[in-house]
């Protein structure tokens, strides 16, 4: 039978050993596998956190008391690093709808929360895509047109005339058009 200090998993190992033991292990192969995994926001270092993430739920409340501050900070960041990352990547195609902005709104709050050291491991990939969502949500809403033609170069606002001539629609509709278009030729969307 087991005796006083033995454990049904570790029999005759001591309860704090197996709990310490337990600890260094989730410290040695979860938290390495996040720091080691590149680039940060990719698929192997998305895999990485969530496998960390549900370890750490896994230990039981003694073994995470054991487990290192350094280490807790490096899952807690990637977390946030991660739920920024994929709400960026939830945005998707910009369109003039409620959802899309809802979506652009939500990206940016998550993004927001971030403390500056987890800002600056955010690939700038997805900083780039939230802000030129942003620009072209932006765009899309409230359009170059109408009283706001006059921020525009001469050569948009011939953009602007050739695209409500040539589609037969309003300067305002046209410059909303050539906004979008502008946007998408200063950004080359990359994928996340």
């Amino acid at each position: 039978g087991i005796t006083s200090g033995q454990t049904p998993t570790n029999p005759g190992q001591d309860p704090a050993e197996t709990d310490q033991a337990a600890a260094k292990a989730f410290e040695e192969e979860k938290i390495a596998a996040i720091e080691r995994a590149t680039p940060v926001g990719g698929a192997a270092w998305k895999q990485a956190v969530r496998d960390a993430a549900a370890a750490f739920e896994g230990l039981t409340g003694s073994q995470k008391e054991l487990v290192s501050d350094s280490s807790r900070n490096i899952l807690t960041d990637a977390q946030a690093i991660l739920a920024a990352v994929e709400k960026i990547e939830t945005i998707g195609t910009v369109t003039n709808t409620s959802e899309c902005g809802q979506r652009i709104k939500d990206a940016r709050d998550a993004y927001d929360k971030l403390t500056g050291g987890q800002k600056a491991k955010v690939p700038e990939s997805a900083t780039k895509a939230l802000t030129d969502a942003e620009n072209t949500y932006k765009a899309l809403t409230e359009g170059a047109g109408g009283n706001q033609n006059n921020d525009l170069t001469e050569e948009q606002k011939k953009q602007v005339q050739t695209i409500a001539k040539e589609l037969g629609n309003p300067e305002d509709t046209a410059a909303k058009i050539q906004a979008v278009v502008h946007s998408f030729s200063v950004y080359q969307p990359s994928k996340v």
